[in-house]
């Protein structure tokens, strides 16, 4: 039996919500009419309508919303940096973190020795220095020799790099 109902009834039948029958009721073949300043909807025609209309867009594939295009872009972004991150590896321009932290902690070891060793070398050289400016000059020969000391290992962690 045709019956016209309201929004208000149409959510009470179908159990959707004021919004999804609103959006409902935007597509096309949508079986309404206009009754006064309100919409009334066709009982059961609208029932069947929106069964049907479930039916198609489950068979074309269902229209795309927003989230799920962000989600694909997303996961494309992801899919890109992980080639990337791959085509990088292959091509040496990576390391493995266990590497450098192996080559890190051996630099870090010997940093950490000599500047131990140097409070003994380099007092001598500040007694009797009165100024901030005589303790500077007597230290820069210091600290050039050891950053010296120093540059064989940026080397050596240059060629484990590479290898």
């Amino acid at each position: 039996m045709k019956r016209w109902m309201n929004r208000t009834e149409l959510c009470e039948v179908t159990g959707l919500s004021q919004e999804s029958v609103g959006q409902w009721a935007k597509k096309p073949g949508c079986p309404k009419k206009k009754q006064g300043t309100a919409w009334v909807y066709e009982w059961p025609a609208w029932g069947e309508w929106r069964t049907q209309e479930l039916v198609r867009t489950a068979r074309e594939g269902a229209p795309r919303d927003a989230n799920y295009e962000k989600a694909k872009a997303r996961r494309e972004t992801a899919v890109a940096g992980q080639e990337e991150l791959k085509l990088r590896h292959q091509r040496g321009e990576l390391v493995e973190v266990s590497q450098f932290r192996d080559v890190l902690g051996g630099v870090v070891d010997v940093l950490a020795r000599k500047l131990k060793a140097y409070p003994a070398k380099w007092s001598p050289l500040l007694v009797g220095c009165k100024t901030q400016a005589e303790v500077r000059k007597r230290l820069k020969p210091a600290v050039a020799e050891l950053l010296a000391e120093l540059a064989p290992l940026e080397v050596a962690a240059d060629r484990e790099e590479a290898a």
